[in-house]
C-alpha cells in the first residue's frame, strides 16, 4: 500500500540519513533539514529554522564562509529551472562537499550535502582512472528506498534507485540471493544500523549490480521502516578484479622467469619466492614460506649446506644498497647474484644460473687463444718452411749419395758408417718434412700405427743424448696397446722433443735425474695414454697455459728457443691428440699425451730392395741444382733408367722439340725462367700425351705453384730431400702401367 507522506514524515524518515537533507518549498522557504544538513551549516546556528528564505540562506552561508558550490545552485534556483544537478567543492582544511539540487513536482526542491572527502581521496589514489572516476562520480545521485522490514515493501524511492531497480513494488525482487537479505535484516534488527552491506542486486534491465547497502531503522507512521542507501560498486569491484588479474599476471611472469626470484619486505620477512627460487632452495623448502624472516632463512641454509647467498640477504651484506656478485657451488654452477632495495623498505633477490654461459665463454676464451697459438704457429711453420727449403737440396744430395753408397760397398766398417749418415740424414730428411707438413696447415696423412714402434723410434733418437745427460731412464713394457692412427715420423718427433726437454730439465739439477715412461689404454675415452714424468723443477700453475706458446721458454738463453713444445703442439692437434701437463709423482712435470685408438691393424712396412730393373725406361731430369741433377740421375741410373738433364724449363723444351721421347720427366718446380709450371702449360698445350708423365720436384713447399700441384692432386709431387725409394716408386709405377 502506498502512504501519502507529509513534509514532516518525510523528514524524520531521513533523519538518520548519513547525507544532510534540506527541503525548501515552492516560495523558496525552508520546509525542513535534517541533523547532518544542521551540522554541516553550524555557522547559520539558529537561522535554520522553517520559514527561512533561500537568498537569506545563501547570503548569510557566503557571509559566513560556508557558501562552498552555493553560486551555481543559487542560480538555478533563481532561473527557475528545474533540472537536477549535483555540485562538488572544496571547503577550507581540505575537505569536499556535494551538494545536490533537486525540484520537486509539486514546487520547491531539495537540497542535499554531504561530505566526499574519503572518495576524493580514493579517487586520486586511482591515478590511472582518476578521470573516468571523477565523471562517474559527478555523475551519482544518492540512491534512497524506505520500505517496510518484514514484507520489504516499498514506500519511497529516489529517481536514481527507481532509474536502477525500476518501479518494482518490493525490494525482495532485486536481491540475485533472498537469502541474503534474511541476513541482512538480523543484523540490522540486532544493532539498529547496518553499514557497508555487501550484495548483489538485480537492475531493472538484468544486469547483476554489486552494491553497498547503509541503512537504518527508523518510525515511519506508529511501524518500523527501514531507510536505506545503496551505494554502486560496479566500478570498484572491476579495479579490484583488475587488480586482482595484474597481481596474477605479474605473478605468472615472476614464475616463468628463467632465474630465481625472491621478495623480502621492510622487515626482511619473505613475501613471495618462485620455483626457481624454491628449486635451488629445496634444503630450506620447510620453512621457506611468506612471512619467514630472512634470518631463519639464510641461517638454515648455512646449517644444511645449502647456498645462503642464493637464499637471502647475508648478515654482513650491506642493507639498503644495490649488489652484485658471482657465487660458484661446490658443483661447479655459478650463479650471477643481483640485490635491489625496494620503494618501501624491502629488497627483492635475483639469481641466474651462467654456468653454460661462463663455460661458453670459456671456450670462446680457448678457441681465441687456440687462435692466437695457431697464427704464432703459422708465423713459426713459414720460418721454418723457409729454412727448410735452403736445406732440401742439400739434404738431398747427402740423403740420395748415402743411400747410394750403402747399396754399393759390402765392406762392414764402411757399411756401418754410411749407415750411420743414411739414419742421420733421413732423420734430418723427416724432420724437415714435418716441419713442411705442419706450416702448410693440411691434415696429417694418419694411417694405422704401432705405438710401440713409435716409442722405440723416440727412445733410438734420443738415447745417445740422454746417456750423455746422465739421466736414468725408465720405461715400462709397452704391451697390449691398440693401435693408433698416426703419421708414425711426427709422432716419434713429438716424444723426442718430449724426451728431451725431459731430460734437460732434470740434468739441470745435477743430481739423479730420473725419467719415467709409461703407456696405457684408457677405454673410457678410447685412447692410448702415453706419460712422460720427471723430477725436475716442474712447471708452475701459471705458466702451464704458456709453454706450448712458440717462442716462449724457461730455460736461459742460450738453452732454449721456445720452438720444441709449440711443434709438439701442432703435431699434438694435426693427430686429434691433446698434450695435458700436472705435477709428476717424482715431483717434477708430467707430460701426459692422448691419442685416439683405431680398430686398423697397422701395415707392413715395405722394404726398397733397390734391385728392381727399369730398363728401357728414358726420364728427363730439369734441375738446375747441379748436385740435386746428379743425385736423381744416378738414383735413377742405378735402377737402369736412361737419363737426360736439363737445366731449366726452356732447355727442356728444346729437348722435347728435338724429337727426344720420355717415359718421365722429373722436374723443379722454382727454376729460372718459365719454371716448372711453365714448362707443364707447354707441355699440355703442344705435347698433351707427355702430360700425365710429368713428376715435380720442390724444395719449396709453401709455394702456391706447389700447392696448385697438391690441390690437383693428378700428378706426383715429390719434396726434397728426395729419398731414392721415392724416386723408385714413381718410375716403378711406369714400369708396370708399360
Amino acid at each position: 500500500m502506498v502512504c501519502c507522506m507529509t513534509p514532516y514524515d518525510v523528514a524524520n524518515a531521513i533523519e538518520a540519513l548519513s547525507e544532510g537533507l534540506a527541503l525548501f518549498d515552492a516560495e523558496e522557504r525552508l520546509v525542513f533539514c535534517n541533523r547532518r544538513f544542521r551540522d554541516a551549516h553550524s555557522p547559520l546556528g539558529e537561522l535554520l529554522q522553517p520559514g527561512l528564505l533561500w537568498p537569506i540562506f545563501v547570503a548569510e552561508a557566503h557571509r559566513r564562509g560556508i557558501g562552498w558550490g552555493l553560486e551555481q545552485i543559487d542560480m538555478q534556483v533563481t532561473s527557475g529551472a528545474d533540472e537536477t544537478m549535483a555540485i562538488e567543492a572544496e571547503r577550507p582544511g581540505e575537505r569536499w562537499v556535494r551538494l545536490g539540487f533537486r525540484p520537486i513536482a509539486e514546487g520547491g526542491f531539495l537540497l542535499t550535502h554531504g561530505d566526499i572527502t574519503e572518495m576524493r581521496a580514493a579517487e586520486e589514489m586511482r591515478v590511472d582512472a582518476d578521470e573516468a572516476l571523477h565523471e562517474v562520480l559527478n555523475a551519482c545521485a544518492p540512491q534512497i528506498v524506505m520500505c517496510q522490514i518484514g514484507t520489504g515493501e516499498i514506500i519511497y524511492r529516489t529517481p536514481a534507485w527507481t532509474a536502477n531497480f525500476g518501479m518494482i513494488d518490493s525490494v525482495q525482487k532485486v536481491y540475485v540471493r533472498p537469502e541474503l537479505r534474511a541476513d541482512f535484516l538480523a543484523d540490522l534488527m540486532s544493532q539498529g544500523v547496518v553499514d557497508g552491506f555487501e550484495t548483489d542486486l538485480r537492475r531493472a534491465d538484468g544486469v547483476i549490480m554489486p552494491v553497498r547497502i547503509s541503512s537504518r531503522i527508523m518510525d515511519y507512521h506508529g511501524e518500523k521502516v527501514v531507510v536505506s542507501f545503496v551505494q554502486d560498486m560496479t566500478q570498484l569491484h572491476a579495479q579490484r578484479d583488475e587488480i586482482v588479474r595484474t597481481n596474477q599476471r605479474l605473478f605468472d611472469a615472476i614464475e616463468a622467469l628463467d632465474q630465481g626470484f625472491a621478495l623480502f619486505d621492510a622487515d626482511d620477512r619473505l613475501v613471495l619466492a618462485n620455483r626457481r627460487w624454491m628449486g635451488v632452495n629445496a634444503a630450506i623448502s620447510d620453512i621457506a614460506f611468506p612471512g619467514a624472516s630472512n634470518t631463519e632463512i639464510v641461517q638454515a641454509a648455512q646449517a644444511r649446506g645449502a647456498a645462503p647467498a642464493l637464499a637471502g640477504r647475508l648478515p654482513d651484506a650491506p642493507t639498503r644498497s644495490h649488489m652484485r656478485e658471482e657465487v660458484t657451488l661446490g658443483d661447479g654452477r655459478c650463479f650471477a647474484i643481483s640485490r635491489r632495495p625496494t620503494s618501501d623498505g624491502g629488497f627483492v633477490l635475483a639469481w641466474r644460473d651462467v654456468t653454460e654461459r661462463r663455460a661458453a665463454e670459456e671456450e670462446l676464451r680457448r678457441q681465441r687463444e687456440a687462435t692466437h697459438q695457431n697464427e704464432k704457429l703459422t708465423a713459426l711453420g713459414e720460418l721454418l718452411a723457409s729454412v727448410a727449403h735452403e736445406l732440401n737440396n742439400p739434404l738431398s744430395v747427402v740423403v740420395g749419395h748415402s743411400l747410394m753408397l750403402r747399396e754399393e760397398t759390402a765392406d762392414p766398417t764402411l757399411l756401418r758408417r754410411i749407415e750411420k749418415i743414411s739414419v742421420a740424414a733421413e732423420r734430418c730428411a723427416r724432420i724437415v718434412k714435418t716441419f713442411l707438413a705442419m706450416a702448410r696447415e693440411r691434415p696429417t696423412e694418419r694411417a694405422p700405427a704401432s705405438v710401440r714402434t713409435i716409442l722405440d723410434t723416440a727412445l733410438e733418437m734420443t738415447a745417445h743424448s740422454i746417456q750423455t745427460m746422465g739421466v736414468e731412464l725408465e720405461v715400462d713394457p709397452v704391451r697390449d696397446l691398440p693401435p693408433v692412427l698416426a703419421d708414425a715420423d711426427q709422432m716419434a718427433q713429438l716424444f723426442v722433443n718430449l724426451i728431451v726437454n725431459a731430460g734437460q730439465a732434470v740434468a739441470a739439477r745435477g743430481r739423479d735425474g730420473r725419467i719415467q715412461i709409461a703407456a696405457r689404454h684408457d677405454t673410457d675415452r678410447r685412447a692410448v695414454i702415453i706419460t712422460i714424468a720427471d723430477n725436475g723443477p716442474g712447471v708452475p700453475d701459471d705458466l702451464r697455459a704458456r709453454i706450448f706458446e712458440p717462442f716462449f721458454t724457461t730455460k736461459e738463453i742460450g738453452d732454449g728457443t721456445g720452438v720444441g713444445l709449440a711443434l709438439c703442439h701442432r703435431i699434438a692437434s694435426a693427430h686429434g691428440a691433446r698434450i695435458e701437463v700436472s705435477e709428476s709423482p717424482l715431483g717434477g712435470a708430467l707430460f701426459s699425451v692422448l691419442i685416439p685408438e683405431t680398430q686398423a691393424s697397422p701395415s707392413s712396412e715395405v722394404t726398397d730392395d733397390g734391385g728392381q730393373s727399369a730398363r728401357g725406361i728414358k726420364a728427363l731430369i730439369v734441375e738446375d741444382e747441379g748436385d740435386v741433377a746428379e743425385v736423381v740421375t744416378d738414383i735413377l741410373s742405378g735402377i737402369g733408367v736412361e737419363t737426360a738433364l736439363a737445366v731449366s724449363a726452356e732447355d727442356a723444351l728444346r729437348l722435347i722439340e728435338g724429337g727426344d721421347s720420355f717415359d718421365l720427366i722429373f722436374s723443379d718446380l722454382k727454376m729460372p725462367g718459365m719454371g716448372g709450371r711453365g714448362l707443364l702449360g707447354q707441355i699440355e698445350r703442344n705435347w698433351p700425351n707427355l702430360r700425365d708423365r710429368m713428376v715435380f720436384i720442390t724444395g719449396d713447399a709453401m709455394s702456391p705453384e706447389a700447392a696448385e700441384i697438391r690441390d690437383a692432386a693428378t700428378l706426383p709431387l715429390l719434396e726434397k730431400p728426395i729419398a731414392p725409394s721415392d724416386l723408385r716408386a714413381v718410375v716403378a709405377s711406369i714400369a708396370v702401367s708399360r
